[in-house]
């Protein structure tokens, strides 16, 4: 079993930090901005759905213990993350939030509508993810969507993991 060293810890939060990441606690967690093609530093520019609201995907990941768990997460979110980049259709924004000292692991993401969020969840990138989440988590990893009017955008990190933690259903 692989455990963040002090001396690790101290590189991995040097990295998250220059990597532009906001430390949110003093227990370890740290989350990149909010980012993507409906969200810029001032605020929102996606149009408002019909429906006034935006859908917020959350996830709360435990990887499992082990060599292969941590490789194939990373290779799995490092694409998942190339496809967010690339802006696909109907997404607001995203950010993703870790902690230092364990394997947990979370995602918020917004989008302007539920088929949206779907046509992602179900694309090629997260869909391998999916496909080999028993190799990847551990238990305990949950998902959760709900709704949240503009006004609220940014989704908080304390509103996004109390909802997935109290509503949200195990995973995969």
């Amino acid at each position: 079993m692989r455990r963040l060293t002090a001396s690790g810890a101290s590189i991995a939060l040097a990295v998250s930090v220059s990597a532009g990441c906001e430390i949110l606690s003093p227990n370890g967690d740290v989350a990149q901005p909010f980012q993507g093609p409906g969200f810029t530093e001032e605020g929102l520019t996606a149009t408002v759905p019909e429906s006034g609201v935006f859908v917020v995907g959350a996830t709360r990941l435990l990887v499992a213990d082990g060599d292969e768990p941590i490789a194939l997460f990373n290779e799995r979110m490092e694409a998942i993350g190339a496809a967010l980049d690339a802006g696909p259709p109907g997404m607001v924004g995203y950010s993703t939030r870790q902690n230092l000292f364990s394997r947990d692991y979370r995602t918020v993401s917004v989008w302007e509508s539920q088929d949206a969020l779907w046509a992602f969840v179900l694309g090629d990138a997260h869909f391998a993810a999916i496909e080999d989440a028993d190799r990847i988590g551990a238990e305990g990893s949950k998902v959760v969507q709900f709704t949240l009017p503009p006004e609220e955008l940014p989704p908080r990190w304390d509103m996004a993991i109390e909802k997935t933690d109290t509503d949200g259903h195990i995973a995969y």
